[in-house]
């Protein structure tokens, strides 16, 4: 967290730093398994069957719920309540839901927040806000001057891809290609923008717009890119 005097007031200025907390969210999520991450959200959230689990498995969910509770977190700190829920519902066991956010909403109101003067809202003068720098795995060309195109030194990786689409992975030959999918990823591995090309698919778009990533990187911090992906609809 960052804290700041300001008249003699202490106050929480941690969303004025979202790019720290975006690195935190690149980190964790990169050490993320699909596989245990699925099974995570299969279990009831408390893990309270875990006795009868092979140590190996148990290690994998609690590890996996730590790190799910450290994104929800890092959203909540950088002022992103709204994203902080949606990463929750989205990772976490609907039938535990209710009950963990209602306890994460408990912790915040007896940490550390309760013990400063005010919180900053994070919102930037226009006048201070900068050009988004977006880098792309193949290519290197340049865009307007509010959006600028660079090259990557390491793709992005999918850990979720749910939904009603498949991501293609062998030659589009083989493939009953139904549709194209442009993306661009912030730099905590969350889908910014999505542009189908060829026939309009809202389910496509509905379903792109939960997928989750590992952020690309360059020079060893994680950034946002643009990411082209050829999805074939399950037959």
């Amino acid at each position: 967290m960052a804290l700041r005097f300001e008249d003699q007031r202490l106050i929480d200025v941690s969303a004025e730093f979202p790019s720290r907390f975006d690195d935190q969210i690149a980190t964790v999520r990169a050490q993320l398994d699909a596989k245990e991450l699925s099974e995570f959200k299969n279990s009831d959230g408390k893990l309270s069957g875990s006795y009868l689990l092979p140590v190996e498995e148990l290690e994998g969910l609690l590890k996996t719920k730590i790190r799910v509770l450290e994104i929800v977190w890092d959203y909540l700190y950088s002022g992103r309540e709204q994203e902080a829920w949606r990463e929750l519902e989205d990772m976490w066991p609907a039938s535990d839901f209710e009950r963990i956010r209602a306890a994460i909403l408990d912790a915040s109101a007896r940490g550390i927040r309760a013990e400063v003067d005010g919180v900053s809202s994070g919102a930037l003068p226009a006048r201070r806000r900068k050009r988004t720098d977006i880098y792309d795995p193949l290519t290197e060309n340049h865009g307007s001057d509010e959006l600028k195109i660079l090259q990557i030194d390491t793709q992005p990786r999918a850990i979720f891809l749910g939904g009603i689409v498949a991501p293609a992975e062998v030659p589009a030959a083989s493939l009953n290609l139904e549709a194209v999918v442009d993306l661009v990823l912030d730099a905590a591995g969350k889908v910014w923008s999505i542009r189908i090309e060829g026939k309009p698919n809202k389910d496509l778009i509905d379903a792109s717009a939960q997928w989750k990533f590992v952020p690309g990187r360059k020079r060893g911090r994680p950034v946002a890119c643009h990411l082209r992906m050829e999805v074939a609809l399950p037959q």
